[in-house]
């Protein structure tokens, strides 16, 4: 004993203490090792006990890759216990706590420089999935009653456009957009035939075009030069070209050209 309150051990084996738990600013510790003067509030104690009188307690780990290990001897699982409130990891130090980068919440949400997730997983950034195949799955649990939906949206609406894939009736791929909320399908295609549809949403045959208003529906088909060559429709089968409608805006020949009975 060097003072009224320090006591220095020196030895160059284990330090053992083995009859009473070790309290360190406590006179009273409760687990086998009790850091501060507080008390613990739960039926179980820790094998460790931090807990100032005041404050907030801390565990500071130094090194060049200081480390948490959670080892396992049996079956069970590591587990870090929240106490029904959340928990947040920030860039910061001792000194200063910094940039919050993730939070988990009680309710099991997780945000990613996001403080308030709203979503089982909120992101505010950029996701890459870097791999050969990278993927994303969108799968429900309703067998195939349900849709999954790829939902963009902006500040003032959750949902200004839409990707939906049926997993019922005829698996109708939908793509939708044009404002707030239920958005208008402007695109469906069909998984039972691959019919396309476009402003329709029932396509019954390989391509429907419909207008919106009782304007007259078209389809543009644009090259970028007028020489030669402008566009094509044409009828094919296995055997090859049957038919073609071609229009001809340069070179000679300029017009509409019609060709049937053959396969060049």
């Amino acid at each position: 004993k060097q003072s009224g309150n320090r006591m220095d051990i020196y030895g160059t084996g284990p330090i053992c203490f083995l009859t009473n738990p070790v309290g360190i600013h406590n006179t009273t510790p409760e687990s086998p090792l009790t850091v501060g003067a507080d008390t613990n509030p739960h039926v179980t104690n820790a094998t460790v006990f931090v807990a100032p009188s005041s404050g907030d307690g801390s565990v500071h780990i130094r090194g060049g890759s200081p480390t948490l290990y959670f080892d396992s001897t049996s079956s069970g699982n590591g587990k870090i216990l929240m106490d029904a409130a959340d928990l947040v990891v920030n860039s910061g130090s001792m000194d200063a706590n910094g940039t919050e980068l993730f939070r988990f919440t009680s309710g099991g949400k997780v945000g990613i420089n996001s403080t308030t997730p709203a979503h089982h997983l909120d992101v505010f950034g950029n996701i890459r999935s870097h791999q050969q195949t990278p993927s994303l799955y969108l799968q429900t649990t309703a067998n195939t009653a349900e849709s999954a939906i790829i939902r963009f949206g902006d500040a003032g609406s959750f949902q200004r456009g839409s990707i939906q894939y049926d997993f019922s009736g005829d698996n109708h791929l939908r793509f939708k957009m044009g404002g707030a909320g239920n958005n208008v399908e402007r695109l469906t295609l069909k998984g039972t035939n691959g019919y396309l549809g476009i402003n329709d949403n029932n396509p019954a045959s390989t391509l429907v075009v419909r207008e919106t208003t009782d304007n007259n529906p078209s389809i543009a088909m644009y090259r970028q030069s007028t020489g030669g060559d402008i566009a094509a429709i044409i009828w094919k089968s296995a055997a090859g070209n049957q038919a073609m409608i071609n229009y001809r805006g340069g070179g000679g020949s300029v017009g509409m050209q019609f060709y049937v009975g053959g396969t060049s």
